[in-house]
């Protein structure tokens, strides 16, 4: 399931282009853990590698555990109780442990360029050109990705918690209707949404 999620876009929903804003990102914020942006998470770089013998000495003050097997095998990082992100790795050669995504799960993460955490509502629909679902809906657990083509961040909304129809509802020509709507989650992928190498 969790690979589903992490891996799969299942159906392309939405494109199309839309006009550009400025944006000023904002300053961090004491109560920021880590900030997210273009080249990863806190310590996360494309280069490194989703295994617990890395990630552990990464995150020192966390609590790093292991979930899953196989194709559904995911690193879960805890501040406490709290889970505040998972990672989870690639699974076929030649990138294989190397990190696919992070999926940041707690408000306590700053993605940097826009201001966006989790539980926020959710601003700047220039930012996004584009939005796949992902899951399954047989599961009840589809969601909807949201990116800008070639950018590494994607915001995420749960279907359920929104109302969604999955595709349709974000479509590019209507994406203002997102203003406002709560982020489930944040996604950091390796390589870029959107491209050939997706």
């Amino acid at each position: 399931m969790r690979r589903a999620l992490a891996c799969a876009a299942l159906a392309g929903c939405f494109t199309g282009p839309v006009a550009q804003e400025t944006v000023v990102a904002p300053a961090r914020p004491n109560d920021a853990a880590f900030l997210l942006d273009v080249d990863g998470l806190g310590p996360i770089r494309a280069g490194t590698r989703a295994t617990l013998a890395e990630l552990k000495p990464m995150f020192p003050a966390y609590r790093v555990v292991t979930e899953g097997l196989d194709s559904s095998l995911q690193y879960d990082v805890f501040d406490g109780r709290d889970q505040i992100f998972y990672v989870v790795p690639e699974i076929t050669e030649p990138d294989e442990d190397l990190v696919f995504a992070v999926h940041v799960t707690s408000p306590r993460i700053l993605e940097r360029a826009h201001g966006w955490r989790v539980g926020d509502a959710f601003t700047g629909r220039t930012a996004i050109d584009r939005c796949d679902c992902w899951g399954n809906p047989d599961e009840r657990n589809e969601v909807a990705a949201c990116y800008r083509t070639g950018s590494h961040i994607a915001l995420v909304f749960e279907r359920g918690a929104h109302g969604l129809a999955c595709p349709g509802e974000l479509d590019a020509k209507r994406f203002a209707g997102a203003l406002g709507m709560r982020i489930d989650r944040l996604v950091w992928k390796r390589k870029a949404f959107g491209t050939s190498d997706d």
